[in-house]
C-alpha cells in the first residue's frame, strides 16, 4: 500500500487528486459536519472513515463506506486491505456514496429544507417566509 501526505492544497486542484485515488479514509476522532468527507464521496471514492457522529450522518456501513472505531487500528487496516483487494465492491460502495450526495446536496432539495427551516422559525417568530 502507498499512500501520500501532501499538506495543503489548494482547493481547485482537489477532484484530481481525488479521482487519481483508490479511497479515502478519514481517521478523525471528532467530525461535526465533513466537508473533505463529502468531496471524496461526491468524487465517487469508496470511503472508510471513523464512526463519528458527523460521519454517521454521511455513511451507512457497508452500504455507501465503511465505519471504523478509531480506536480499533486494525479494523481500518483490515477495510483498507479489503477494498483493495475488491475493487468491484470498492466501485460500488463509491458509486453508492456519488449518489448519496448528489441527492443529498441536490440544489433544489438543499433550497426546499432552507425555505421549510426558515418557515418553521418564522413560526415560532410570527413572520411570514414568502416563497418566490
Amino acid at each position: 500500500i502507498s499512500f501520500q501526505f501532501d499538506g495543503t492544497r489548494p482547493h481547485n486542484e482537489l477532484p484530481a487528486i481525488f479521482q487519481s485515488s483508490d479511497l479515502f479514509v478519514l481517521p478523525s476522532l471528532i467530525e461535526g459536519h465533513p466537508k473533505v468527507l463529502i468531496e471524496a464521496m461526491s468524487c465517487g471514492l469508496p470511503c472508510i472513515v471513523s464512526n463519528s457522529e458527523g460521519n454517521r450522518t454521511l455513511i451507512q456501513h457497508e452500504q455507501n463506506g465503511f465505519l471504523a472505531n478509531t480506536q480499533n487500528h486494525s479494523q481500518f487496516a483490515q477495510q483498507i486491505e479489503s477494498l483493495l483487494s475488491q475493487p468491484t465492491t470498492a466501485a460500488q460502495l463509491g458509486a453508492a456514496a456519488r449518489k448519496h450526495i448528489l441527492n443529498r446536496y441536490d440544489i433544489h432539495t438543499l433550497v426546499q429544507e432552507e425555505i421549510a427551516l426558515l418557515r418553521q422559525l418564522g413560526e415560532k417568530r410570527r413572520f411570514q417566509v414568502r416563497q418566490m
